[in-house]
């Protein structure tokens, strides 16, 4: 009986990672840049034009979610590319 309930377990764990696959598979991935300017920080998606802000990092980001939601409620996804890219960012100092 140990054993069927472990092989039970295991098939439970990889039906939960197969539901997480397609949830991840059915989002969309966009491009974020946050810098600080001033006391609060700006989030903006170049790929919608879109931008928010907040006085710390994680309610930036919060409220660029919550602005990338209602542009895909108000535009929708069809004139975007089908897939994100991933560039490298990195900033330049200069002297």
């Amino acid at each position: 009986m140990h054993f069927i309930n472990r092989i039970k377990g295991a098939e439970d764990k990889k039906n939960k990672i197969r539901g997480e696959i397609e949830i991840m598979e059915n989002k969309k991935v966009f491009l974020v840049s946050i810098i600080q300017e001033g006391k609060f920080f700006v989030a903006r998606c170049p790929e919608l034009g879109v931008t928010s802000q907040g006085e710390s990092l994680v309610e930036a980001q919060k409220n660029l979610k919550e602005a990338i939601k209602l542009y895909i409620e108000s535009f929708g996804l069809e004139d975007l590319p089908g897939v994100s890219v991933n560039p490298y960012w990195t900033t330049v100092k200069m002297s």
